[in-house]
Parts: C-alpha cells; sequence; structure tokens
C-alpha cells in the first residue's frame, strides 16, 4: 500500500544505472564549496564569526566597512578591511566566503596590484604651465601661446 507512485521510481522507464549517476550528481552538488558559497556582503555577523580565522574583531571591521557600501570585489575588501589580506582572503574563499558571488583570485588579485602600481602617477604636484615666448622683431613682436608652433610664423 505504502509503494511509491510508479513515475518516481528508477524501475519507471530508467535504468538503476542513470538513476544512481543522477544521485550521485545531487549529493556532490550539495556538498561542493560553492553550493554552500557565502556572499560577504550578504552575510551576517553570526556567519562570519563561523569562518575559521575570522573572529570578532575582524567580522566587525567586516561588518563597518560594509556599511558605507558593499564590497565590488575582492581587491575592494582587501582595501577597505585593515587585517584582511590575500591569506586570509584565500582562507576565507576556501571555506566558501565570495564577494558578488566570486572566489579569492590570487593570481588576479596581485596582478590588478601590479597594473594599480604602474598607472599610478610619480609626482604629486600639479603641472605648470609653460612660458610664452616672444615671437618676431622690431616693433611687431607679439607673444606666442603654447599652443601655436612655430611653423605658423613666416
Amino acid at each position: 500500500m505504502n509503494t511509491p507512485p510508479e513515475h518516481l521510481s528508477c524501475e519507471a522507464g530508467f535504468p538503476k544505472v542513470l538513476c544512481w549517476v543522477i544521485l550521485g550528481s545531487l549529493a556532490l552538488l550539495l556538498i561542493s564549496p560553492m553550493a554552500w558559497a557565502l556572499d560577504i556582503n550578504q552575510a551576517s555577523e553570526a556567519e562570519l564569526d563561523s569562518l575559521k580565522g575570522m573572529g570578532p574583531a575582524l567580522s566587525a571591521k567586516v561588518l563597518t566597512a560594509r556599511a558605507q557600501g558593499p564590497f565590488l570585489n575582492w581587491q575592494d575588501v582587501m582595501q577597505r578591511v585593515s587585517g584582511l589580506r590575500q591569506a586570509k582572503a584565500q582562507q576565507f574563499s576556501e571555506q566558501g566566503l565570495t564577494v558578488q558571488g566570486l572566489p579569492f583570485n590570487k593570481a588576479t588579485a596581485s596582478s590588478r596590484q601590479q597594473v594599480a602600481a604602474v598607472t599610478k602617477p610619480s609626482h604629486t604636484q600639479p603641472l605648470q604651465p609653460r612660458p610664452q615666448q616672444v615671437v618676431g622683431s622690431g616693433g611687431g613682436e607679439r607673444k606666442r601661446t603654447p599652443s601655436e608652433s612655430p611653423s605658423c610664423w613666416a
């Protein structure tokens, strides 16, 4: 009397091997880290504290920084949260923590740091305007602006 409906059993047109493959795939999906991913922009204090290595002090820093606005990527997290650098980001990512649904990628993070260092200007003083030059001789002298080139004058 308590038999499952025919359309739900493995014998209803599915070979047993295929049935086990489907069940095994579902089991792997449920235990994979990405299935249990925790986004840093959505996580509560308790969820952050549950990560090994986070602790209450670091989770408080994360929540304080997040209150200013959501984190855009792992680089943004590492810049805004003191005490959270590449090693910690890798450790938390391995435990399922993500930023905008993405795990930490050490190669991407280090290449972004290198690009930022290369593109940062080396000077901090504003550029000074070039002095004007006197053009011509005799009574018809006038000042040439920096945008005018010498080839314009005959």
